[in-house]
């Protein structure tokens, strides 16, 4: 019995976190990668970056394979209530209501963007509406060459493609690394609509960064 104990306790003690095993793994097949496919350093370099930026954030914690095993009834109360800080954290739903929380959360998807890239590019065909979560992002125009705002924790973006069913009139960089909630076309058109209070905010602001474009 003393000896299952102790097995138990050091096997407890040595066992790795799972999201540093994941880093670890992403560390050597990077390394595989550079090795025997001549990666450049800087493009390591970068991917590196963005793998110790997943794990210190715990991102790679994926709870879809939990979720998956659960009735709908009870994955949307999970989902709402992983998410619904976060969506109250963005200004264009403050105040909003549970029911509008909830479906909101059942649709959103999470991302993540590194320093340099590009969210999508001035005439691009928009499919999706972005809501930042932490990180900041400059908004381009005249070949990516002025910068004409910057999009931080809280804002949205991407609005005013989907709302006008036009091609995105400017480009978007990340300036840090970026997490993003992001709704797709046909749920933005599917849910919006149904509640007209965020219409209109969202409405609002596509005016006014038209004007900023001008």
């Amino acid at each position: 019995l003393y000896g299952y104990l102790i097995g138990n306790v050091v096997s407890v003690i040595t066992k790795r976190d799972p999201a540093h095993q994941k880093f670890i793994n992403n560390l050597e097949s990077l390394s595989a990668l550079v090795k025997y496919r001549s990666l450049p350093q800087n493009l390591a370099t970068r991917i590196r970056q963005y793998f110790l930026y997943l794990w210190k954030n715990r991102l790679e914690h994926n709870e879809n394979s939990f979720l998956d095993k659960l009735p709908d009834g009870l994955k949307l109360e999970v989902l709402t209530f992983l998410k619904q800080d976060v969506i109250k954290n963005v200004e264009l739903f403050q105040d909003v209501s549970h029911e509008f929380i909830e479906e909101l959360a059942e649709n959103l998807k999470e991302m993540v963007i590194t320093p340099g890239e590009f969210l999508f590019h001035q005439g691009d065909i928009g499919n999706r509406v972005f809501f930042v979560l932490e990180g900041q992002l400059s908004v381009l125009v005249d070949n990516d060459l002025k910068e004409i705002a910057k999009i931080k924790k809280g804002n949205f973006l991407g609005e005013i493609a989907l709302f006008k069913n036009k091609p995105r009139n400017a480009s978007v960089k990340a300036i840090t690394f970026c997490q993003l909630y992001f709704l797709d076309k046909d749920s933005f058109n599917l849910l919006i609509p149904k509640y007209p209070a965020i219409a209109k905010k969202i409405e609002e602001k596509v005016l006014e960064r038209e004007q900023l474009n001008e």
